[in-house]
């Protein structure tokens, strides 16, 4: 406490000048000449000291210095950090790499056939084993059959906006893709696995049928295409194939009654 009211006195002695109207100030201690002799010591060594300005321009210096080391020696840490990190990943790749290869000649012998598969055993009792001359060792031919090719499986079909988009996807294929027919003809179902295509070949097959429905009944292809976009009449292909199913639907009942009549 008495530091503090000496610190405050301090202050005050300073403030009196600059404030000097202040009602306190009346009162003492702040009147007389001990409170005139300590005031103007107190202010003289103000005075005397340094300015903030300079002390912060001398100061300058060293903290650069400081922040300077600081970054250098970041840096250089860095700089270790990523080279002993390259050097590691660059082992491990070297020996991903020799592994690989190694799989790879591995699996390229197999498939070639020059890998041997010993099967050592005796065939057809004691007698096979006198003319056969002993154990038999069977070696895989060197031409393996090739194992059958997979299919290129698809996730959607290509976008179609007419008629003759879906007819085009059905016989050439479109977007550098194989025709729909070809896919079904070598693949069956294999090359659209995804729910996603099942539906969209579901409902698209409703417009291939039709097409090739009318082509067996000896219209062209153009006339055919020619006459689905007319009932189309400028309706989306959704509302084609929905109008198409309920026209198919409809041509089933006067079927099914005259059967229920006989």
């Amino acid at each position: 406490m008495r530091r503090l009211r000496t610190v405050l006195l301090q202050d005050l002695a300073v403030l009196q000048p600059r404030f000097p109207s202040l009602p306190f100030f009346a009162y003492p201690p702040f009147s007389g000449p001990d409170w005139g002799a300590f005031a103007l010591a107190v202010r003289s060594d103000v005075a005397a000291s340094e300015p903030p300005s300079l002390l912060l321009q001398r100061a300058l210096p060293e903290i650069s210095a400081a922040f300077e080391s600081s970054r250098d020696a970041v840096l250089r840490n860095s700089g270790r950090l990523i080279g002993d990190l390259e050097r590691r990943l660059d082992t491990q790749l070297k020996s991903l790499d020799t592994r690989l290869n190694s799989v790879q000649d591995s699996l390229g012998a197999l498939i070639q056939g020059r890998v041997p598969i010993p099967l050592r055993g005796y065939l057809g009792g004691p007698d096979a084993l006198g003319a056969l001359g002993g154990p038999v060792t069977l070696v895989t031919p060197a031409a393996a059959a090739p194992a059958e090719p997979s299919p290129t499986v698809f996730q959607t079909l290509t976008k179609a906006y007419t008629v003759q988009d879906v007819w085009r996807d059905w016989k050439e294929g479109v977007a550098g893709r194989p025709a729909v027919r070809e896919l079904e003809e070598r693949w069956g179902s294999r090359w659209r696995p995804g729910g996603t295509i099942r539906v969209q070949f579901c409902r698209r097959k409703v417009i291939w049928d039709e097409l090739l429905t009318r082509i067996a009944r000896g219209q062209s292809e153009d006339e055919a295409v020619a006459e689905l976009e007319r009932l189309r009449e400028g309706r989306s292909l959704n509302q084609l194939i929905d109008s198409l199913k309920l026209r198919r639907r409809r041509s089933r009942k006067p079927a099914t009654a005259a059967q229920n009549i006989s």
